[in-house]
């Protein structure tokens, strides 16, 4: 069963606002504190807060799309994410900012898990791959708009402009989905006998375990790399331009891993693309300068766009039999371990401890490697 080309295309741009959103607090950290007169912690916040809606709501989105369907989930929170970008945008104090974060966070997070379980019940095990390549594509180039853009409106014009940019997407994007018809639904049934099958399966708990340390570096500690570059005295111009490299990298990195598709083991596709992030964060813990976050974006993108991409896929197959739910569990999996890590950045920002921040990334990322690629090596596809 195929999907309809420009239903694929609507759910891909729906991925890239998204990651066009998440993308634009990062930059602007330093920025907003000087114009609302705050530290740069209290500020950080807004990220960690962003994130944890993002992670915490994803059973909840679970929930209404089990009993609404994919895109009918999206058509209600595309708005409500939206929403949250406005009042960002209009915040006049941190603490306005932290509940439009908050907002936005609840109500973006319900996009990826829905995508991805529209191409899991839309495409054969054999196609996923390639839609997943196409997404992590969508998402990054999603990323790199919103540094960009972030970055621009920070250093031009006001950053208040980068959030309404996303807010007036959103409706746009809302409009749009009233076009999009639903897949037929697999794995069904409840959300509590959803779970369970999720839960009592030691290979879909492996992999959120991978997804919640994955999310941890590449989303959570990631988001700070811009703020410990500026703290080293880079212009927001500068530190958004060498980190939407990362982006950039996805882009690139996406499509040509599909030529190995076919060719290299799903393990030997995680190992060796796991590897540079390990060889990113021991640079950043040597040295922080534009070169070196630089090169250590380069290096997560080709990690993000291989090995997270197989992750995602092996999601779909481990959770053949409540794929909603678990979609949705990996996705809070993926952002809690995110919030975590930027609870981390914060911490590392408000005491200027970088070095310390990317030491220990340097060994969950050996860790992460390690787990992925052994795991995935001794599973045994299901194709449902």
């Amino acid at each position: 069963m195929g999907a309809a080309l420009p239903g694929l295309v609507l759910l891909l741009g729906s991925a890239f606002l998204t990651f066009f959103d998440r993308a634009l607090l990062p930059p602007l950290i330093p920025v907003i504190a000087d114009e609302l007169g705050v530290d740069i912690d209290t500020v950080g916040h807004a990220m960690t807060v962003y994130v944890l809606a993002y992670a915490l709501m994803q059973l909840g989105w679970a929930v209404v799309s089990v009993r609404i369907g994919r895109v009918r989930t999206l058509r209600i929170s595309t708005p409500i994410g939206a929403a949250g970008a406005l009042i960002a945008a209009l915040a006049p104090d941190p603490w306005t900012l932290l509940v439009g974060r908050l907002v936005a966070g609840a109500g973006f997070g319900a996009t990826v898990p829905a995508v991805l379980t529209y191409l899991g019940d839309a495409l054969p095990m054999r196609e996923r791959q390639t839609a997943a390549a196409n997404l992590a594509a969508a998402l990054s180039l999603g990323m790199t708009a919103g540094t960009l853009a972030a970055s621009a409106a920070g250093e031009w014009a006001s950053w208040r402009v980068a959030f309404a940019a996303a807010a007036v997407a959103g409706i746009a994007v809302t409009v749009m989905l009233g076009r999009l018809s639903e897949p037929a639904a697999h794995g069904g049934g409840g959300m509590i006998s959803g779970l369970l099958r999720v839960m009592r399966n030691p290979w879909a708990v492996g992999v959120l375990a991978i997804g919640a340390l994955e999310g941890a570096l590449l989303i959570g500690v990631f988001s700070y790399l811009p703020v410990a570059l500026q703290a080293e005295g880079a212009s927001i111009g500068v530190a958004g331009l060498v980190t939407a490299l990362f982006g950039v990298t996805v882009i690139v990195a996406s499509q040509t891993v599909k030529l190995v598709y076919g060719r290299w083991k799903p393990h030997a596709i995680v190992l060796a693309s796991g590897v540079p992030t390990v060889l990113a964060f021991a640079a950043l813990t040597w040295r922080v300068d534009a070169a070196t976050v630089g090169v250590a974006a380069v290096l997560m993108g080709v990690t993000w766009a291989a090995m997270h991409t197989q992750v995602q896929t092996w999601m779909t197959d481990t959770t053949w039999d409540a794929r909603a739910v678990g979609m949705a569990v990996f996705a809070g999996a993926l952002f809690g371990g995110g919030a975590v890590g930027a609870w981390a950045g914060s911490l590392a920002a408000g005491t200027h401890a970088y070095d310390a921040l990317f030491l220990w990334s340097t060994v969950a990322s050996l860790v992460l490697v390690a787990g992925a690629s052994i795991g995935r090596a001794r599973y045994t596809v299901q194709d449902r």
